[in-house]
Parts: C-alpha cells; structure tokens; sequence
C-alpha cells in the first residue's frame, strides 16, 4: 500500500504546488483526509501553505527536501524497471 504522504509529496514535487482541490481530483481521496497529512507534513517543514483568498496553494518546503524526493523516486522507479526486466 503505498503511503497518502508519500503520494503527496511526489506529486508537489512534480508540479510545483497544488491546492487540496487538485489532489483531491488527483487521488480520489476525502479532502479531509489530504488535509490532515498535509497538515502533518506542513507542521514537519517538508511543505508550505501559500494563502491566496479562499485557496492554499501547497509547495514542497525546500530545495534539500525536493532534491531527496526526486532521488527516491528516481531510485524506486530504477528498482521496478530492473525488477520488471529479471522477472523478480
């Protein structure tokens, strides 16, 4: 099962920042539920929240912390083609 979190996080650091809307469409998730890990990851600085009227629109919190996700994903999609490729 792959983690709500984590799910989050990749898709901030592929489009740069999204309001809770998007990912709700994205994920097919309650928006409580994103909220709540959104939440977590703001109080944790791996995100920020940028106010903007009635929407907050949600970043990755720094370059170090996009940099890492972009490598773990990077390594994980590596491991699935290897995997795919030896019939592990």
């Amino acid at each position: 099962m792959i983690r709500i979190d984590l799910c989050l996080v990749h898709g901030l650091t592929e489009t740069g920042g999204c309001i809770v809307g998007g990912m709700q469409d994205c994920l097919g998730m309650p928006q409580s539920m994103i909220s709540q890990h959104l939440a977590k990851l703001k109080a944790a600085g791996i995100v920020t929240a940028k106010h903007s009227r009635n929407q907050v629109r949600y970043e990755i919190g720094s370059p170090l912390v996009r940099q890492v996700v972009e490598l773990l994903c990077a390594g994980l999609a590596n491991g699935l083609q290897r995997d795919r490729r030896t019939g592990v």
